[in-house]
């Protein structure tokens, strides 16, 4: 699977950089037109695969099969001239001619991306199996092993945990390898909130005995025991594997094996702003991304700072660039997900981020996660539920007033998370201040007396 990795990671590299928008005249027809041009560049590097291959596995493990930025065929020649002792002259030669095929090819496909930017991040998701309408690109599901043999479903693997974090790698990437310790510290992190994160080598594809022994052994040196799984790569699954433009990479996939996190972890880690559809599930049990009134998929940029779990969710703590207030994203509901060239606005810049992002204390206050202002809220409560509002807003709840059956709570929360809270544990809370809130609660409660006195 060395083959096919190499192969089809060096196709899709040079789609990576693309990501603004363009207008729909000629769109379509760029996007034919990178599509050729992928398709071309594709069959130069399948036709001497065996070559190709053995560039890629002499060449320097740092460079990660990754480009530097430039033209695409000139970190081939590059590759290849570091190289050039482990072939005969006629070999040297052959390669270097179809690298040059690529730089040429690499020209036309930045001229086509000045003039229609958009069009190459549609081929992307196209190749790569995104769906054109915003709705969620969903793992492929498969049948496969762990390396130690263990039977390995993905619906049994995914729905069985909040999160799972896919992380993509190879034996021989040096930047892969480097981080399985974190990766390893990651995941003990994970299954504290009900999640986990696997690791799948691209090596390991149809499960070569030699092959999971190396990865095992690398895995083994660097004190990481998350599960790696493998499956075929000629199933969809594989495909997908082999599609991953650049290593390390990672997915984040939610119960239902949506991939949802991908672009997002690094959007937060290059401060870049991201864009996507946000989706709400319809009568039929599956999600729709939210439309504008002319029908269009309606797409939220946002500035992402965080990524955290709360309720057995994960969310994505961020800016929506309309507005200067922070807001909360459903990680599961985030659907075509694009990563943009633009730098994410500076937290000091949002509203309540001024002195930076105090995360226990955003957890604290936003008790659902959502958006909106918090205020200072007063209530009397049962003292039998103390636990819980220890649960839900933390050690800093100020308790007063206190006999043997009640107290006074004052907490700094989210204005709609308490009408909600409020509500849920209406027989043991009586809401004392703020008078706006206390209005609030007493309509909603008197229009549920309604709807239930009429039984």
């Amino acid at each position: 699977m060395k083959l096919k990795k190499a192969v089809y990671i060096m196709a899709a590299l040079v789609l990576a950089l693309v990501l603004a928008s363009c207008g729909a005249d000629g769109e379509e027809k760029a996007v034919n037109e990178f599509r050729e041009l992928m398709k071309q560049e594709q069959d130069i590097l399948s036709q001497n695969s065996v070559l190709w291959e053995k560039v890629f596995m002499a060449a320097d493990k740092g460079m990660t099969l990754q480009e530097d930025g430039k033209n695409y065929g000139d970190f081939l020649l590059k590759t290849i001239d570091s190289t050039k002792d482990q072939f005969t002259a006629d070999e040297l030669s052959l390669l270097q001619k179809e690298a040059e095929k690529v730089r040429d090819i690499e020209n036309n496909l930045i001229a086509l991306e000045e003039k229609y930017p958009a069009a190459a991040q549609k081929a992307l998701d196209s190749a790569m199996g995104m769906p054109a309408d915003g709705s969620m690109q969903t793992f492929p599901a498969f049948e496969g092993k762990d390396l130690d043999g263990n039977d390995v479903k993905s619906s049994e693997l995914f729905s069985g945990n909040a999160v799972t974090v896919v992380n993509f790698w190879f034996t021989t990437c040096s930047p892969c390898v480097s981080e399985l310790d974190e990766l390893e510290a990651l995941n003990g992190e994970l299954a504290e909130k009900g999640g986990e994160l696997i690791g799948i080598n691209s090596f390991t594809l149809d499960g070569g005995e030699k092959e999971v022994a190396e990865a095992k052994d690398v895995l083994s040196k660097a004190g990481a025991t998350y599960r790696n799984v493998y499956f075929a790569s000629d199933g969809e699954a594989g495909r997908l594997t082999t599609s991953v433009y650049a290593y390390p990479t990672t997915y984040v996939v939610d119960r239902n094996g949506n991939i949802v996190g991908q672009p997002i972890v690094g959007a937060i880690t290059s401060k870049k702003q991201v864009s996507f559809a946000y989706c709400e599930y319809g009568v039929d049990k599956k999600p729709h991304p939210r439309t504008d009134g002319d029908g269009r998929v309606r797409r939220y940029v946002v500035n992402p700072y965080q990524m955290v779990a709360a309720n057995g969710r994960y969310y994505l703590i961020c800016n929506y660039d309309k507005y200067d207030t922070l807001a909360n994203y459903r990680i599961d509901r985030i659907s075509g997900i694009e990563l943009l060239d633009r730098p994410a606005k500076d937290k000091r810049q949002v509203r309540g981020l001024e002195k930076g992002l105090d995360l226990p204390r955003h957890l604290a206050e936003h008790v659902y996660m959502f958006a909106g202002e918090s205020a200072a809220v007063e209530f009397r409560a049962k003292r039998s539920i103390i636990g819980d509002i220890i649960d839900w807003f933390g050690l800093d709840a100020v308790f007063t007033d206190v006999t043997d059956d009640e107290l006074t709570v004052r907490v700094r929360v989210n204005r709609a998370a308490m009408l909600c809270w409020a509500l849920q544990y209406g027989k043991y809370v009586r809401v004392t201040h703020p008078a706006d809130l206390v209005d609030e609660l007493a309509a909603v409660t008197d229009e549920m007396a309604k709807r239930y006195s009429t039984r």
